[in-house]
């Protein structure tokens, strides 16, 4: 019986070794002065809303996180002046936090975001309810985390505060 005790237990600890190291956590990444790290899916959304610099009119961009990217879905604006579309065939009015908006169809691929913006720009980026205040400079991006190192991220955050 004690032999299949510690067979059980080796077994165990095998396993349990196997899962920490073979699955990964994905983790948006936000260096903006601090480091700020949220678990994400493949399909969440990840929000950038900001005041356009030329018109200083709302600009949101809505990203999809695929794989290891940030995959821009769709940009919404309440102008179509300087620096804005204006003629596109993916062109659309839609609703968004109750208010009307252009919306520009998009597909376009990155592996980084970096943001360099002004105070008055008001650049924020929302994630699953999480709302994050950048700076004028920040960088937003994808990183693929072992299970355990996410783990022991969490309980070294944990016992530090």
């Amino acid at each position: 019986m004690l032999k299949f005790r510690s067979m059980a237990v080796v077994l165990l600890v095998a396993l349990s070794a196997l899962t920490l190291t073979t699955f990964n956590v994905k983790i948006l990444v936000v260096e903006n002065g601090f480091i700020e790290r949220i678990p994400v899916r493949d399909g969440d959304e990840v929000t950038l809303s900001f005041i356009h610099s030329a018109e200083l009119s709302p600009w949101v961009e809505i990203y999809e996180v695929k794989g290891d990217s940030l995959v821009l879905k769709r940009a919404l604006t309440q102008s179509t002046g300087w620096g804005l579309p204006s003629v596109e065939g993916n062109f659309s009015f839609v609703e968004f936090n109750g208010q009307k908006w252009m919306a520009f169809e998009i597909k376009r691929k990155f592996r980084i975001l970096r943001i360099s913006a002004l105070p008055s720009n008001n650049y924020t980026l929302s994630v699953d309810g999480k709302v994050i205040k950048l700076g004028n400079e920040a960088r937003v991006r994808i990183e693929d985390v072992s299970l355990a190192n996410y783990l022991a991220e969490v309980l070294t955050w944990k016992s530090r505060s």
